[in-house]
This record gives C-alpha cells, sequence and structure tokens, in this order.
C-alpha cells in the first residue's frame, strides 16, 4: 500500500468537506483507512482552541457531516456507542449529537458524565428522562469539575436539572462548601466588573438551589 501522501490526504479532507461519497469510498478503500484512522496532521487544530481533531470520525463528527456519518455507520461498520455521543459532547457538536440520537442511538452513563461536565442542561434532562436511574453514576468529579469553569447561566441550570432528578444530596456537599466559600471571597473582593457581578449573582444562585434542595 502507498502511503498516503499530502495531495491525497488534502484529496480525503475536500472529498469530506464535499460529502462526495464514491471518493471517499474509494480512498478509503485504496489506503485501506478505517474512521478511527488517524488524521495525517493529528491532532489538527480548529477554530475552536479548546479542541484538537486526532481521526477521521473525529473530523467527521466535529463538523457535522451527516453523510459521512451515514457510510461510516452503513458501509464501515462503524459502531455508535456511549463513548462516541460523549466523544460528540466533547467536540461540543450538539447537531452532531442530535443528529445521532433521532438516528436511534441512546446516550447512557458517560454520555450523561461528560453533559453533567460541559454544562449542556438540555442534554442532561433529556437522558434522565429516558432513563432516570442514570442519575446513580454521577459522582462528586462530576459535579466538582463545574468549579473549574466560571459560573454561569448553564451552571445554574445543570444544578437544578440534577436536583430535579433527585441527585445524592451527599455528592453536593463537597461542591456547595466550596461555593460558600467562594462566595465569601467574592464579597472581600473590591473588584466590581460586569462578569464578576454576574459570577457572584450565578454562585448566590446555585447556593440557594443547594439550601432548599433536599
Amino acid at each position: 500500500m502507498d502511503s498516503i501522501t499530502t495531495e491525497i490526504y488534502d484529496e480525503i479532507l475536500d472529498s469530506f468537506d464535499n460529502e462526495n461519497i464514491n471518493n471517499i469510498v474509494k480512498l478509503f478503500k485504496d489506503y485501506c483507512l478505517e474512521p478511527y484512522s488517524e488524521l495525517i496532521d493529528s491532532p489538527r487544530i480548529t477554530d475552536n482552541d479548546n479542541i484538537v481533531l486526532n481521526t477521521y470520525l473525529e473530523y467527521v463528527l466535529y463538523y457535522n457531516l451527516t453523510n459521512i456519518i451515514d457510510l461510516f455507520i452503513d458501509d464501515m461498520n462503524l459502531v455508535i456507542d456511549d463513548d462516541v455521543l460523549a466523544s460528540v459532547l466533547i467536540l461540543e457538536n450538539t447537531d452532531t449529537y442530535n443528529y445521532l440520537c433521532n438516528l436511534g442511538y441512546t446516550p447512557e452513563e458517560q454520555t450523561l458524565k461528560i453533559a453533567v461536565q460541559m454544562r449542556y442542561s438540555e442534554i442532561v434532562d433529556s437522558i434522565l428522562e429516558n432513563d432516570n436511574n442514570l442519575i446513580y453514576n454521577i459522582e462528586e468529579d462530576d459535579i466538582e469539575y463545574l468549579l473549574k469553569i466560571d459560573i454561569d447561566e448553564e451552571t445554574v441550570e445543570t444544578v437544578r436539572v440534577l436536583c430535579s432528578y433527585h441527585i445524592d444530596n451527599m455528592i453536593l456537599q463537597n461542591f456547595f462548601s466550596e461555593l460558600k466559600e467562594r462566595n465569601l471571597n467574592n464579597n472581600d473582593d473590591d473588584n466590581n466588573d460586569d462578569n464578576n457581578d454576574d459570577n457572584s449573582y450565578m454562585t448566590l444562585e446555585l447556593i440557594n438551589i443547594l439550601e432548599n434542595y433536599k
């Protein structure tokens, strides 16, 4: 098998972007590629500084190339499991996620954990509505991950959803304590810029929710 040259690699990506199914099939066959094959320029930088792409599958999922997704599933035996669904949320493409769910694939434990960490409150709600027993798979680390990022409206809504599905109160205790400490620090801080004010307000919202949660 010949190695993939830069020209061939560009042709593959161009075929992806144009969803040229026939050419993709030919190129993948000629070069013994599969969805999980590594991109030549892995890790490939995207327009999102927080996201890089490592495989052809990640490229297709990131750019929501639905015809190529169908090709991978139907002709290349791609299995869409919970790990794949979770990876789509990590890639921050909810359109691709919704497309796969509409095809009938069901998110489970790992996807729920990532949805919580990424603060996708509507997705968290949808997953738990389908199987509320998954709430028991949420752990302290999943909740405390929310402290690594700025508290915003989606953080508040995600916690609100988890409470509505009766998450174990004990899992929230460290999170609650950290929020209260952060709120005290905010009150001692003389910085009154708008972002800090918004963050303080959302922190208070969370504290209020957790104080009233039984």
